[in-house]
């Protein structure tokens, strides 16, 4: 595997789900970047509306469980991003 070699979980969002169930969504990510799986998830929303609803959603998850814990949600958010169809269309390609 090249260094720049990156493996990326995508999320194709067609219908916005409740914070707790991202909770849950972004719980088996956690732990498949933790196992190596992937080093990050992406999420591809329609609109910048529907961009702005899932980020409002995020920002509403306040932890995470993980075993026994609950582990700030803010300590796993830079492993997530939200792109539109249109921001995916424009990322530079190397």
């Amino acid at each position: 595997m090249s260094p720049k070699t990156v493996t990326f979980a995508l999320e194709i969002e067609l219908t916005l789900k409740t914070s707790l169930r991202y909770r849950a969504i972004i719980k088996s990510h956690i732990q498949a970047i933790e196992k190596k799986h992937w080093a990050h998830v992406i999420y591809v929303v329609f609109s910048n509306n529907d961009k702005a609803h899932l980020t409002r959603r995020l920002e509403n998850i306040d932890y995470i469980p993980i075993g026994e814990t609950r582990v700030p949600f803010s300590r796993y958010r830079k492993y997530i991003s939200i792109f539109t169809i249109d921001e995916m269309k424009k990322l530079k390609h190397d």
